[in-house]
């Protein structure tokens, strides 16, 4: 609305009545309807409009106060989102403005450093409890020495095994303890060093490990009905001494990344294993001419996969014409636990085997216990050689009868006999119980299976001239996942080993005496995302471990079995598991002797029964 001064020099003419002011406005405010703001402002505007005596004849005049009105609505609008914006930009947690996407982000930002605060503040009173627990238990130890008379120094030789330490807490603990606080060696121990604290010292070439004979807790959880997916709880006294290890590593008390030892691979003795000869004959003749016999032990859990193809097998597991006895024990093999209850026939897998293993090999026997599998494979020179072949398979997992007390095998152990010459010989193979915390329970059932396979192939008593024992034993590692993915990392074998649940079981549990293994010079073999090399990304975390392991004995000779290579095939990705392997060099019994060779007599046909395959899903108690 535009307003126009008045000239007061100007002689203006009467005003007309009708350009008379009134008391009334022009304008009739009760027809408009409009928000009390906006009555307001056309209030004023009408105020003013009558003051300067404007025509009321004009008809858009009430018009453009309305568009005054609707403008200053915008106008408000504008302000308010002005001043939203403005409050995005000085945001505050809790405030109504995080819905909006960057002060969402601004949030969780904030969100993420109050965590990352409590964190480290939760870790420092951790160090400071480890701390002062260490100063206060080493206070307890010395006042109780000098009680007793005994200087309060303990050997820094050996100072987890004195009798001044108490055995309240595990194995693992001590040793990592003893590390982070610099008293820990890591080097093993001679084997005369730890006969104190077993009863028959147990040698293993190359390595032995510093162990205690307080064994970790065995307060396994109940396994699940068929499963090994699920780990129980951690034990305390490892949580913390793992995290008290982390920490010394980090600060730089214990010594940065390490060299870790070459395994004894195939390649390492090409040189020594060779082939075979070509001819039958001359097989015979060079086994009669040295008095030893090459053998193939392989174990692998399959977790119910596909096999690889044939050749990739020849090239890592059945290399072709390189040994006399070939023996392949798998666990989950071509089914799962569960589905091997009905379907137990491993005929896939075998017809697999032989085919890797070429047509100079003969199916010697074959044995099933639900989901585990042992198969013994012979050079068919031997086959005059051969007698006395049988096989029995010892259930240990769960109690399915109420009367008979049936056990499924869902865990258990196969174990096949036979003669070659005047030399006998075992293969266990064998699945053991689950979970981290399971170590007692592992333990009964190695004694159990070597026990029972033993009575049931031997009736009449004795023992067997060489014994092997493999399969996915399931023994774990001390320790929590952080700590472990850290000594990987810096390589830290032998802090890895001598927190190996079967190596302190081997120096402590009489069940293992006289048992041997090879250097453990290979990478856990437990557990791998499929298809890769890294260990278990999801949720649950499980532990790297050498779950797959192989042991032998040997009773006629202390010297009638030499490893040369122990490995794991790492190129075989089908399988959460790697498979294993070993090539062994066995003397056999009366080398030198004319009839040291001597085989089967007459008769003894019937109870050879070459290629027999055995198969059940539970055994009796």
């Amino acid at each position: 609305m535009e307003i126009q001064d008045i000239d007061p020099s100007s002689s203006p003419s009467p005003p007309s009545k009708s350009n008379i002011p009134t008391s009334k406005p022009f304008v009739d405010k009760t027809n408009l309807k409009t928000s009390p703001k906006a009555s307001s402002y056309i209030k004023q505007s009408l105020s003013s409009a009558n003051s300067l005596n404007l025509d009321s004849n004009k008809e858009t005049d009430w018009k453009v106060a309305i568009e005054q009105a609707k403008a200053y609505k915008n106008f408000k609008k504008q302000q308010s989102l002005k001043s939203k914006e403005r409050q995005g930009k000085e945001h505050t947690p809790n405030t109504k403005a995080k819905k909006d996407n960057e002060s969402l982000q601004k949030y969780r930002e904030w969100k993420e450093q109050q965590k990352k605060k409590i964190l480290e503040t939760a870790i420092a009173e951790k160090k400071q409890k480890l701390k002062k627990d260490r100063e206060e238990e080493a206070t307890a130890v010395a006042s109780t020495l000098e009680k007793a008379g005994t200087p309060t120094k303990v050997d820094p030789v050996d100072p987890l095994f004195g009798k001044e330490i108490s055995f309240s807490t595990s194995a693992s603990a001590h040793f990592l303890t003893a590390m982070m606080n610099g008293e820990a060696a890591i080097s093993p121990i001679k084997t005369e060093e730890a006969s104190s604290a077993v009863t028959s010292p147990v040698k293993s070439p190359k390595q032995s490990a510093k162990v205690s004979p307080d064994l970790l807790r065995a307060n396994a959880e109940n396994e699940e009905q068929f499963s090994d997916d699920e780990d129980s709880d951690e034990d305390n006294d490892v949580v913390e001494s793992s995290n008290a290890l982390l920490a010394s590593i980090r600060d730089g008390s214990v010594e940065d990344k390490q060299a870790w030892p070459e395994a004894l691979t195939d390649e390492l003795v090409d040189d020594v294993i060779g082939a075979l000869p070509e001819e039958d004959p001359d097989v015979l003749q060079a086994v009669k001419d040295s008095g030893k016999v090459l053998v193939r032990v392989i174990t692998w859990n399959q977790q119910a996969k596909k096999p690889p193809s044939t050749e990739d097998m020849r090239k890592s597991l059945f290399r072709e014409n390189k040994y006399h006895i070939i023996v392949v024990g798998t666990e989950e093999c071509e089914n799962s636990i569960a589905k091997s209850i009905v379907v137990h026939s491993k005929k896939n897998w075998e017809e697999a085997v032989v085919e890797a293993c070429g047509d100079k090999y003969i199916k010697l026997r074959s044995h099933t216990l639900q989901a585990t599998h042992n198969m013994v494979m012979v050079h068919r020179a031997l086959l005059p050689l051969l007698s006395q072949t049988n096989s029995v398979a010892i259930a240990t997992g769960h109690n399915v009868g109420v009367i008979s007390k049936q056990q499924l095998g869902n865990k258990g152990g196969i174990g096949i006999s036979f003669c070659l010459g005047k030399t006998s010989f075992l293969f266990i193979n064998a699945h053991l119980a689950a979970h981290q915390n399971a170590t007692e329970k592992r333990n009964t059932e190695f004694e159990r299976i070597s026990r029972e396979v033993v009575e049931g192939l031997k009736p009449d008593g004795g023992d067997f001239d060489c014994i092997f024992w493999a399969g996915d034993m399931n023994y774990r590692i001390n320790g929590t996942r952080q700590v472990v993915d850290v000594l990987l990392a810096k390589e830290m074998h032998e802090v890895m080993v001598h927190n190996d649940q079967l190596s302190v079981a081997m120096q402590t549990n009489p069940a293992f005496e006289g048992f041997a293994e090879g250097p453990l010079n290979f990478k856990p073999t437990y557990k791998f995302d499929k298809g890769t090399d890294t260990y278990d990304s999801s949720k649950k975390k499980r532990i790297p471990s050498w779950t797959d392991r192989i042991l032998w004995k040997q009773t006629a000779d202390p010297d009638a079995i030499k490893v040369l290579s122990y490995a794991s095939a790492n190129d075989i990705k089908t399988s959460d598991h790697r498979p294993v392997y070993g090539t062994f060099d066995c003397k056999l019994k009366g080398a030198g002797e004319n009839d040291f060779l001597a085989g089967r007599g007459a008769g003894a046909e019937e109870d050879h029964e070459i290629g027999l395959a055995k198969s059940q899903v539970c055994s009796l108690m």
